[in-house]
């Protein structure tokens, strides 16, 4: 520590000593009911003092200082309070510690150290600090605390296990202190925090969207918590990063629809001409060529048995070409009876609407497609509609097309289905018709990704450039799958295929991973996001910023300058040191008689080589 030494004429120090109050002895005094603080000189009524940290609760040390050998606090070095204490009661010019240094400017009064070395700048002298490298004016140390290797009792500053930030401090007023505060200044009891942000959700912008960076486009709207919804769970993702800058199409997963073939021999008889077989054959043929690549078909027929045996496999569910659809079907003959109930439970007993080798089996849509000209046989409706209803409750569609045919026993089935009502076909046309409605209705509401998302919490989807709310939206780790609110999808099952535009855009991983407090210097859980102004967590020293990150700068710090920091007056400076031209607080010149060791010391200009005082010059 540099030490500052201001010259002064003997009129001005003569002026400057009339204006202390002296006793006898020469040491400066503060009037009655008042006392001085130790470190700034400054006196205030009794009780202004800053308290020392003790232990108020121990009746045998009513001062607080942690030592109940030194009730009265006058802090001797065998009583082990404040340095400073008792330095009022020495000759201000004198030199107690016999170091140079007169008792009113040594920063360790009793302690010999000529250099006056202060590493944290809080006006104790290292020599005597109980805390040395961290600011602690006050010098409070409990009773309980450990002895450092000096002897003496180590401060709450830097004692072990001893938090050195305001442990207490709650500016929100909600129970929880600011340093372990997820919201330090939004009240929040139950300090609630829904995506493990570190930021609770009485103030996160995405409080159930992790985005510890809390970025908001002006624009945005506002959330149920009173504030602008950040990037992450907006409704489009504004000028949050996207991942390459690229924006992905879906890909659709294609429906699974099983069509069972009616054979009966009613299926033979004329229509305009042609056979209804033979008109449903094309209808068919029709359906294979367009939707081949936008469906997954499987096909059987009836054999007209009433058992398990009622319907023959013809294609296995699967992506096949359209050649490769017509083959199923194209060389059969009608003949035999109409066992749908009984074709139905082969369906069912085989999960003939299924692939067990499709990796995104459990995401598609699955539908049964009947394609009858006639009442049902063996169990008749009734067991139709059963059969239905069990493939509903497996979550399976049944579409109804009724081929040259009409009835009520085909809306109960429709209905059954869930699929409302049936369609009627007698031509090629009319069936393929029927079959393109029912692609678009099972527009899938899962899509298979193509690259997996950097942050599954930053996912926008768009439909034809409109953005659908989060809400909608479910993403699926496990297969790489992003699924659609059943709403979304009655909207997309509204626009015909070939002007469905549907893409995503994916956010970019945030690097940033918050963390849990580390102890005394974390005043946010998180780590990132905005930079703390201090750029690392250490011990408070007083240099004008915020070393332990709790929100305060050089708390523990005398509120006066030290001997070399900057002052604008003498106001400024602690105790008896004065402002100098150069504008920083030092030593006054040393009066005649006082010990010196150079000619600068002394406001003579003069010391004696033989007896080192200051002399007349």
């Amino acid at each position: 520590m540099q030490t500052k030494l201001i010259r002064w004429t003997l009129p001005a120090l003569f002026a400057l000593l009339a204006l202390a109050c002296t006793d006898p002895t020469g040491a400066v005094t503060c009037p009655e009911g008042q006392s001085r603080n130790p470190v700034s000189g400054q006196c205030s009524p009794d009780g202004g003092d800053t308290p020392d940290g003790g232990d108020p609760g121990d009746p045998d040390d009513p001062d607080g200082g942690g030592d109940p050998g030194d009730p009265d606090g006058g802090g001797n070095p065998d009583g082990g309070d404040h340095p400073h204490d008792g330095r009022d009661e020495l000759d201000p010019w004198e030199d107690e510690s016999d170091d140079g240094i007169p008792n009113q400017y040594d920063n360790c009064p009793f302690v010999h150290n000529p250099d006056q070395a202060d590493s944290d700048g809080d006006g104790i002298g290292d020599a005597c600090d109980n805390c040395p490298d961290a600011s602690n004016a006050d010098q409070a140390a409990a009773a309980t605390n450990p002895t450092d290797e000096r002897g003496i009792v180590m401060g709450n500053a830097c004692a072990p296990g001893v938090d050195y930030v305001d442990t207490e401090r709650d500016d929100d007023n909600d129970g929880t202190p600011n340093v372990i505060d997820n919201c330090p200044d939004v009240p929040n009891p139950d300090q609630a925090d829904s995506d493990n942000d570190g930021i609770g959700d009485a103030c996160d912008n995405c409080p159930f969207h992790a985005n510890v960076d809390q970025t908001a486009t002006a624009g945005n709207p506002m959330g149920d918590n009173g504030l602008m919804v950040g990037d992450a769970c907006a409704p489009a993702p504004g000028n949050i990063a996207i991942c390459e800058e690229q924006t992905t199409e879906f890909e659709r997963l294609d429906p699974n629809i099983y069509v069972v073939l009616d054979l009966s021999g009613s299926m033979d008889r004329d229509l305009n001409g042609a056979s209804r077989w033979q008109r449903a054959v094309a209808g068919m043929n029709a359906v294979a060529d367009e939707l081949h690549d936008e469906m997954r078909f499987g096909v059987g027929s009836f054999t007209g048995n009433c058992n398990n045996s009622a319907l023959t496999n013809r294609l296995s569910m699967g992506s096949h070409s359209a050649q490769t659809i017509k083959n199923a079907y194209n060389s059969l003959n009608p003949g035999g009876g109409t066992p749908l109930d009984w074709a139905l439970q082969n369906v069912l007993n085989n999960d003939r609407v299924s692939a067990p080798t499709d990796p995104l089996d459990d995401q598609r849509v699955k539908a049964v497609l009947v394609i009858t000209d006639g009442e049902p046989g063996c169990g008749g409706v009734p067991g139709a509609v059963e059969k239905i209803q069990a493939l509903r409750n497996r979550g399976i569609l049944t579409f109804v097309v009724g081929f040259a045919f009409s009835s009520n026993s085909l809306q109960q089935m429709a209905q059954a289905g869930g699929t409302n009502t049936f369609y009627e076909a007698s031509n090629a046309a009319q069936l393929t018709n029927a079959v393109r409605d029912i692609s678009n209705i099972l527009v899938s509401c899962s899509y298979s990704l193509e690259d997996t998302p950097p942050d599954p919490n930053q996912i926008w989807v768009s439909v034809n450039g409109n953005y659908l709310p989060s809400s909608d939206l479910s993403y699926s780790a496990n297969d790489n799958t992003l699924t659609l609110s059943e709403g979304a999808c009655s909207q997309i099952r509204q626009i015909d295929a070939e002007a469905l535009d549907l893409q995503i855009k994916m956010g970019c991983a945030n690097a940033c991973v918050p963390e849990q407090p580390s102890g005394l210097c974390d005043l946010y859980y998180q780590t990132c996001g905005e930079a703390y102004e201090c750029e690392s967590c250490s011990a408070e020293v007083c240099d004008g910023v915020d070393n332990n990150c709790d929100g305060q700068v050089d708390e523990g710090c005398p509120e006066c300058s030290i001997n070399g920091a900057s002052c604008s007056e003498d106001g400024d400076c602690c105790g008896n040191l004065v402002c100098g031209s150069e504008g920083t607080c030092g030593y006054a010149c040393f009066p005649v008689g006082v010990t010196c060791s150079s000619g600068s010391d002394c406001c003579s200009g003069q010391c004696s080589r033989g007896e080192g005082v200051c002399i007349v010059g």
